[in-house]
């Protein structure tokens, strides 16, 4: 019996030993093996000639054929970029902008333009490179997504709970005064509800009454 006891003893700790092992192993593979958001971005290209014939190619980048945009240096592009009949690049006017009419609508265009410009405002702010602000983002959403989750699971479990029918409990008195009491109400009930008016009984009486000394008087 002791050899036994101790074998099964022995392939319990064995199969506890190697579940342990295999939790680690299965941990530090998902270690190794998280991304960073920025990589799980994929850009895909191909390259492209703008003209099939070398000597064309050549010939579009020579000095004869490149101008400067609006006499700046620093840009030069081709004599026949359609660029070359844009004088000016016209600005957004005052006018076209759209005033928002309500508070709701004022602070929706405000999150909308925060979300726009949230990784530069963190990067410029911060300091920080771009791809640690991007992680930093893609954590806090989705914490805030699993948030969420988590709070509509939890809402459909208590939806569930309330959509049962309720139960009531009933408890036998020990105490003689109580069963006496709420007996006596009981059968106080029972005979209200199946005895007759007192007045219909009265009534009933004096017409039998009357027969009678009517059958009497007969005699």
């Amino acid at each position: 019996m002791w050899h036994e006891a101790r074998k099964a003893e022995k392939a319990l700790y064995h199969q506890i030993n190697t579940t342990a092992k295999r939790k680690e192993q299965t941990r530090r593979y998902h270690e190794l093996n998280v991304r960073d958001p920025a990589e799980l971005l994929v850009v895909y290209g191909t390259k492209k000639k703008i003209h099939d014939d070398h000597v064309v190619a050549e010939g579009a980048s020579e000095a004869n054929t490149m101008t400067k945009w609006q006499g700046d240096d620093s840009v030069m592009i081709d004599r026949f970029d359609a660029r070359n009949l844009l004088e000016i690049i016209p600005k957004r006017s005052a006018a076209t902008k759209i005033v928002p009419e309500t508070l709701e609508q004022f602070i929706e265009d405000m999150q909308t333009e925060y979300e726009r410009y949230k990784e530069l405002v963190a990067v410029e702010f911060t300091g920080d490179s771009e791809e640690r602000v991007l992680k930093s983002i893609a954590e806090k959403e989705h914490k805030a997504t699993a948030a969420k989750l988590q709070k509509l699971q939890n809402r459909k479990k208590n939806q569930k709970v309330t959509n049962k029918k309720a139960t009531i409990g009933f408890s036998y008195d020990e105490d003689d005064d109580g069963e006496d009491g709420g007996g006596g109400e009981a059968s106080t009930k029972k005979e209200k509800t199946f005895q007759k008016p007192e007045s219909e009984s009265e009534s009933s009486g004096d017409e039998d009454d009357e027969l009678f000394c009517m059958f009497l008087k007969k005699l």
